[in-house]
């Protein structure tokens, strides 16, 4: 026998016409004083209808159900089937190409892929059936576009190509992220229970600015993680507001917009000064006269009437606004005007009690209790906050000259 055979079985179309062509098994091993054999096996088979089916031929162990090709001429379909070897029993992976549906589907026992030219799309489905990735140029379905959707089918990612969008919705609810190239805009939020918020981080991860539509607020964090400047405009938190705090995170400036109020934390109001040349390191809370050039140097003459103030930011208290800052090659100190400052005494030239008029004393940078009413005008540094009874110290002081 030859090695392909052609069996033609019936005459023309009205009676069934079928052509079969048959192929040769591959050989069995030869056994020892044994001869070789051939199986033969239907390969091809035709049937009228226009309907082509193209067969595998059946190999031992190997396939349980052989690929097979269908043209189907009734349908437009053309279908390609692959084996079940390496799938469960009745799954088969196949190709399904439609030209009356104009669709290409690829199949792995449900169809996972699908091109469709009536909708101008293409699917991508999960295991359970539902569409997973969906790609689309039809103006009917928005225009272009991709579409990535959860486990169960809700778009999540929009990327609209008609009006340069991408959109990421909350599963239960509306838009949470929107980037509008057609207005150049980019909201978040949206959805209930899901305020926007935009967190900017370090490269080790720490946020640094976060603006924050739930509380209505823009923070800035220093190093330490501290809220350095916080901005709000919640009713819950005050009202509109800019809080401005040191390292520790501790308001030292508030401008208040309810109340129209600047809230300075710190004490006292104090001035900038050029120091004397002749005058020596002076540290804050030390009390500072006039000299004739009109610069600063420590008080030494008691009932002095060209006491200036007291250098300001000694013990708890700390400049609350300083006027006249400038650069200079001169060394210049912040002397407190007016307001709580913190100022070195001699009580040994008389007991300080709360409420003493206070002047300027013969110990170099020291205050005294003002105890001549009539020396004391026009040289009256301000008024004890704080007893001293002996010695010398450091009390807070109500600055007022007079």
């Amino acid at each position: 026998m030859a090695d392909k055979e052609i069996q033609v079985i019936g005459e023309g179309k009205k009676d069934g016409g079928q052509l079969t062509v048959v192929g040769v098994a591959p050989p069995s091993p030869q056994q020892p004083g044994q001869t070789q054999s051939n199986k033969m096996n239907p390969a091809a088979t035709m049937v009228t209808g226009g309907k082509i089916e193209i067969t595998g031929v059946n190999q031992p162990n190997s396939i349980t159900i052989p690929p097979s090709i269908v043209l189907d001429v009734a349908k437009s379909q053309m279908i390609l089937e692959g084996s079940t070897t390496k799938l469960a029993p009745g799954v088969k992976k196949a190709v399904t190409m439609s030209g009356e549906a104009g669709t290409i589907g690829l199949s792995d026992g449900a169809e996972m892929i699908r091109l469709d030219a009536k909708f101008n799309t293409i699917i991508l489905r999960n295991k359970a059936g539902k569409d997973a990735v969906w790609i689309h140029a039809d103006p009917s379905n928005g225009g272009s576009g991709i579409d990535l959707r959860n486990k169960d089918g809700k778009t999540l990612v929009s990327v609209n190509g008609e009006n340069g969008a991408i959109v990421l919705n909350e599963v239960n609810q509306g838009a949470t992220v929107r980037l509008d190239g057609n207005d150049a805009s980019l909201a978040l939020g949206g959805a209930v229970g899901k305020p926007g918020l935009v967190s900017v981080r370090t490269d080790g991860f720490a946020e640094m600015v976060r603006l924050d539509a739930k509380n209505n607020a823009i923070v800035l964090r220093n190093k330490a993680g501290k809220d350095n400047v916080w901005i709000h405009a919640d009713p819950s938190n005050g009202g509109s507001g800019i809080h401005l705090r040191n390292k520790d995170g501790n308001d030292t400036v508030i401008l208040d917009g309810e109340a129209g109020d600047i809230i300075l934390q710190n004490a006292d109001c104090a001035e900038e000064f050029d120091i004397s040349e002749t005058a020596n390191e002076v540290e804050p809370g030390t009390v500072m006269v006039l000299d004739e050039n009109g610069h600063l140097c420590q008080g030494s003459i008691p009932f002095d009437k060209r006491v200036a103030g007291v250098v300001s930011g000694a013990g708890d208290y700390k400049p609350g606004i300083v006027l006249d800052r400038q650069k200079s090659d001169k060394i210049r100190l912040p002397l407190a005007l007016v307001g709580k400052v913190f100022c070195k005494v001699d009580a040994s030239l008389g007991e300080i009690k709360v409420g003493d008029l206070l002047t300027t004393s013969p110990t170099p940078g020291h205050a005294m209790r003002a105890d001549d009413p009539l020396k004391a005008f026009g040289a009256v540094l301000g008024k004890a906050l704080k007893p001293l009874r002996t010695g010398q110290g450091l009390i807070p002081i109500l600055v007022a000259l007079q």
